[in-house]
């Protein structure tokens, strides 16, 4: 291809960006009335829908003129508040339609700063005026340039990055490269992370190349200074409301959303998300390890996900707010799987051609691609890329029109075209058909086997309290208590099943989850669609959210079954009482307490993994007499798995044991596998004196109530330990 002196524009081509600017604005003031003219508001226009990223962004603008904006800490990104704020005080209006009109504006101004980023890069007329029009006439970039959300600066900042890095690339010497990608960069980081890494790959790479030269210091310090300048402010303000984060606390949640136990690759709320609340990373990591396998497929259908042309949406989506609304967005036949096609003969053309500017544009790509695939794959967080992939599209097609007429060129590119079929068929499946259902062929090894079989079809053939989570015995406020089910049909059919779990403390009902069988794990499939004989795998997390609920009290989680969504209707497990107890888990947070005793004037007793650290009796009483002895438990570092039973007795001058009082933990309300490792606890005991006047010993013993066998004090022989007489008057 010829090529021309980089950034240079004859009067020709001025007329022809601003033609194209011209057509890009037009282009979306239709979209903007054929919204606005949408029954119902289905075009999500006016008012916009409550509680929508964008609703809140527009908000911000009064809230900034009253004095409630900023918040005391930002929680989401607040770029694009404070570009609506700037904006609206600018043009000196609050107005939504003179807003979209400027939003509108600006991405139509866009189109010209990608003619001025592909002349940069390729000095070529032709390319960069196919480029500038296509971005005009993208039909997902049009729409969200005429909404408040995030796509059309983030589209623009990734063509400012572009176009500084090329400065960069063709005028060393001179720095405004250097402040367009800091800009991106910090602009980025309060809008839109996946720009702002992708920003920061382009200014890694130029420094890279150009480190020999010792012309890459001082830029990479100057496009540092400038990112920083731009975050420094939010990052102090956050700190000063005392946050614990710098910019928000969504990245951890974000990533999570993308990939847990539950996901679909797409911007949807789990029973995973509801029940995990912080330390994101830990649980995702258990997550992982829960099902590797459907992990490895998960990320397969988003590939497939990325690569298709749906666009899919999550409270603003472009099919139902954009095509289903807009004649002028139907018509137009662009769409992503084109444009990655045209990408492809783009890259190809350009290798052969050895464009050195190739890198930057496959750079972007590659950093953007990741930072989506990286959160879950939604037409908001995968736009911005096109701003990478049209010009080597536009690459493509110029190189397709010179060389069309040439067999020896179809030639060439037959194993693309053959490529490309393969690869849209596999992202088509995968897209369609991953992860699967989770289903085994018989129960796994350390699972609970059970009998229950709910109206003779049903069988609840197991299940398994996931203790890496949250140990069994009891529930942690806001940390996922995960349990899993093994269901298998014993013959097809008609009835969709749910099932309902439950958590009861002391007669109180704490935390619940109804749902259909089939759907807390993507995908959904009822029950009447299973196969029999098959063993179907759920994992279902619940969590206790509040703090006013019954704590150290062993309670209990029921399963019921019931046909539909009928829970009036509830089915017998046969062979099993109804409800179904899965466990007897307490609600325990925090180290514990000892309210009266201190620990510190007794010597510890030991009985296995339970530490007697204090008691307190009485030295005398009279004779039948009810006394209150108080005993300061502990754990040790370890979690006690067995449920243990405390024995009080007393022995008399004699020799005989003359009084006992043998129970769990709180009069028989706690199980021992409840307490978390070096927990704290306070016990009381009462028991009734002899009427015999004398002195009584008295013992305590710890036994397992699955065995009767009583533990053995400081791992010896002897398991009864003395802590006291009481005297009988």
């Amino acid at each position: 291809m010829s090529k021309s002196p980089y950034l240079t524009f004859s009067p020709r081509d001025i007329a022809t960006v601003l033609l194209i600017i011209g057509v890009a604005f037009a282009f979306r003031a239709i979209i903007i009335y054929e919204r606005a003219a949408a029954p119902d508001n289905a075009g999500n226009f006016d008012p916009l829908p409550i509680g929508s990223d964008q609703s809140y962004y527009y908000w911000s603008i009064f809230g900034f003129r009253s004095g409630e904006f900023p918040p005391q800490a930002f929680y989401f990104q607040p770029g694009m508040s404070y570009f609506l704020i700037g904006l609206s005080y600018i043009l000196n209006t609050t107005n939504l339609a003179v807003l979209r009109f400027a939003i509108s504006a600006l991405g139509a101004i866009n189109c010209g700063l990608l003619y001025a980023l592909v002349q940069l890069a390729f000095g070529n007329h032709a390319i960069s005026a196919i480029s500038s029009a296509i971005l005009a006439i993208y039909p997902v970039i049009a729409f969200h340039d005429t909404d408040f959300t995030v796509v059309s600066p983030a589209t623009v900042l990734l063509s400012l990055a572009l176009f500084g890095a090329l400065w960069m690339y063709r005028k060393p010497e001179q720095w405004l490269g250097a402040l367009l990608i800091g800009l991106a960069i910090g602009a980025g980081l309060t809008m839109r992370p996946e720009v702002a890494v992708t920003s920061s790959l382009l200014m890694v790479y130029l420094t890279i190349i150009r480190w020999r030269a010792r012309r890459s210091v001082v830029p990479f310090v100057l496009c540092s200074l400038v990112a920083l300048a731009i975050v420094a402010p939010i990052a102090i303000h956050n700190i000063r409301g005392g946050a614990s984060h710098l910019i928000t606390p969504m990245g951890g949640a974000a990533i999570y959303n993308g990939f847990n136990r539950d996901a679909s690759g797409v911007c949807i709320g789990t029973r995973a998300d509801f029940t995990t609340r912080f330390d994101h990373f830990h649980f995702l990591r258990l997550d992982i390890q829960l099902e590797p396998a459907r992990f490895v497929e998960l990320i397969l259908r988003k590939i497939g996900l990325f690569f298709s042309a749906t666009e899919p949406g999550n409270n603003l989506d472009y099919t139902q707010s954009g095509e289903n609304v807009s004649a002028l967005l139907r018509m137009n036949p662009l769409d992503f799987r084109i444009l990655i096609a045209l990408t492809i003969f783009g890259v190809v053309a350009a290798w052969r051609r050895r464009e050195p500017t190739l890198p930057f544009f496959l750079l972007a790509c590659v950093g953007m691609f990741s930072m989506t695939m990286l959160l879950w794959i939604e037409s908001r967080i995968r736009t911005p890329i096109v701003a990478a992939m049209i010009p080597l599209s536009a690459y493509g097609l110029v190189d397709i029109f010179r060389h069309c007429r040439q067999v020896s060129f179809w030639r060439r590119c037959a194993a693309i075209l053959a490529l490309l079929s393969i690869g849209f068929a596999l992202s088509w499946w995968a897209e369609n058909n991953l992860p699967r259902k989770v289903t085994l062929s018989s129960l796994p090894k350390g699972a609970q086997p059970l009998g229950a079989v709910y109206n003779q079809e049903l069988h609840l053939v197991g299940y398994r309290i996931q203790d890496q989570y949250t140990h069994r015995g009891r529930f942690e406020p806001f940390r996922p208590y995960v349990v899993t089910l093994y269901w298998k049909l014993e013959r097809p059919t008609q009835i969709d099943y749910s099932f309902s779990l439950k958590l009861v403390v002391a007669g109180e009902e704490v935390e619940s989850f109804d749902h259909p069988i089939g759907f807390v794990n993507y995908p959904p499939l009822p029950t009447s669609k299973w196969q029999h004989g098959l063993i179907y795998v759920e994992h279902i997390g619940m969590s206790v959210r509040r703090f006013d609920v019954p704590t150290e009290v062993s309670g209990y989680l029921w399963l019921d079954v019931y046909p539909g969504r009928n829970a009036s209707y509830l089915f017998d497990p046969a062979g099993s009482a109804r409800p179904l107890t899965l466990a007897r888990p307490a609600i325990v947070w925090g180290a514990g307490q000892f309210l009266t005793l201190n620990a510190d004037s007794f010597e510890p007793i030991r009985f296995g993994d339970l530490l007697l650290q204090a008691w307190r009796l009485p030295e005398s009483a009279r004779g039948g007499q009810v006394v209150e002895v108080e005993l300061g438990w502990r754990s040790t570092d370890r979690q006690i798995e067995e449920s243990y039973s405390i024995g009080l007795y007393l022995r008399n001058e004699a020799g005989e044991f003359v009084a006992n009082f043998d129970a769990p933990l709180r009069n028989g309300n706690l199980l021992t596998n409840s307490l978390p490792p070096n927990y704290r606890l306070q016990d009381q005991r009462s028991i009734r004196l002899p009427t015999a006047p004398g002195s009584y010993r008295v013992y305590v013993a710890v036994y397992s109530n699955a065995t009767g066998a009583r533990l053995p004090i400081n791992a010896e022989g002897e398991t009864l330990a003395q802590i006291g007489v009481i005297v009988v008057e």
